[in-house]
């Protein structure tokens, strides 16, 4: 007979699976994509019982005053007379993500396993296409296809590199890095990962690959030259070559990318920084602006993501937002910060942050227990019990 935990744990593990499931598979079946955020709050909802929250007087003051200055923004906004439903987004945005960080999932393995398994299917298709297109030489009719069910966009670069730019993408470069970080052997599943990367194409992905090697080739090389100082200078050279090589394309990439995109991300950058710089424009706010490149009407997702909740709620709440999410998942080891750290520099050129992505990469940073140690000497709160407990986390 099933008791109420179990129930509990068999429901989380759906909500959990259907709205992963969504995620990625929202491309080629768009209408899933409506079915992502509300079992993603399911879950949340079912893990209120595993809520840890760090005690720490610092930290539980800088959560207050971010408390405190949401529900200024709130009033603020509906003042200016935003939206409720745009006010209610995204209110449910910055404060979901924090507390995000205090999800401690028990019965978390299965649902990193599910994760990365779906992570790798979504590969699969991603290859699969990239194949068919390299194969026929022709792009033009999964492009016309993707485009007429607003999917995405499907393309060769150079002629012959095909670049599947779909939606539910964004996690399996996440996806990679977390399946590189609990498991060090060399497996199919990572080799369809990182080619699902590949084709994917997008260029904050390969930066965020070349970001997480970096990291990884770094901390070996410092315990080698722990070992023998001689690697210490093999290691230095090394660092220099990669620099002298990788810089050069870096930059043709960059004057590449110019006179499109980066000039849109410059054209955003203004428009967004045109705000009132300590407490934004609103909660939600519409905008409205013309540029050389793009008409903007109330869209509420662009390149620049992080710019437009600046032009929103203004620096102080942003810093505060930070600073509630950045702790905890530095009380949670190393690894998992670091990783955090890559997660918002790739993300911050792109609008795969302040939504469901960057939930659902929080709750699988601080939930996989082999990511590593994490700090045993941190007290949490527990919201059920109110109890303050010590626990040693695996």
């Amino acid at each position: 007979m099933l008791t109420k935990k179990d129930i509990f744990a068999k429901s989380s593990f759906i909500a959990w699976a259907i709205a992963v499931g969504a995620y990625f598979f929202q491309f080629p079946f768009s209408k899933l994509s409506s079915l992502i955020l509300p079992f993603l709050f399911i879950y949340i909802a079912l893990q209120i019982p595993n809520i840890k929250i760090p005690k720490n007087k610092v930290y539980l003051s800088l959560l207050a005053l971010f408390v405190v200055f949401m529900c200024f923004q709130g009033i603020r906004a509906i003042v200016l007379g935003i939206s409720f439903s745009r006010i209610l987004r995204f209110a449910a945005i910055l404060t979901v993500i924090p507390f995000s960080c205090f999800i401690k999932d028990e019965n978390f393995n299965q649902k990193k396993e599910l994760f990365l398994n779906l992570a790798m299917i979504k590969s699969i298709i991603l290859i699969f296409i990239g194949t068919i297109i390299v194969h026929d030489g022709d792009f033009r009719v999964f492009r016309d296809w993707a485009y007429s069910f607003g999917l995405g966009d499907i393309y060769f670069l150079n002629r012959f590199i095909p670049k599947v730019q779909v939606h539910g993408n964004a996690l399996l470069v996440i996806a990679f890095m977390l399946d590189c970080l609990s498991d060090k052997k060399i497996t199919k599943r990572k080799i369809l990962l990182l080619l699902g990367v590949l084709v994917a194409g997008n260029f904050a992905f390969i930066l965020a690959l070349l970001a997480f090697i970096a990291w990884q080739a770094g901390t070996f090389a410092i315990k080698l030259a722990k070992r023998n100082k001689y690697v210490k200078y093999i290691s230095i050279a090394v660092i220099i070559i990669a620099v002298a090589v990788l810089v050069p394309y870096f930059i043709s990439k960059i004057v590449e990318k110019a006179a499109t995109s980066n000039a849109v991300r410059l054209e955003q950058a203004k428009v967004f920084l045109d705000a009132n710089p300590f407490i934004g424009d609103g909660l939600g706010c519409w905008v409205t602006a013309q540029t050389e490149h793009l008409s903007y009407n109330g869209e509420i997702y662009f390149e620049l993501q992080t710019l437009y909740i600046f032009k929103q709620v203004g620096i102080i709440t942003l810093l505060l937002f930070y600073a509630v999410t950045l702790i905890p998942m530095y009380y949670a080891g190393k690894n998992r910060f670091i990783f955090y750290l890559i997660y918002l520099f790739f993300s911050f050129w792109n609008p795969y942050c302040f939504d469901v992505t960057q939930i659902i990469t929080i709750i699988l940073a601080i939930n996989i227990s082999q990511l590593g140690e994490v700090n045993d000497k941190i007290a949490y709160y527990s919201i059920p019990s109110g109890l303050l407990r010590q626990r040693k986390h695996s």
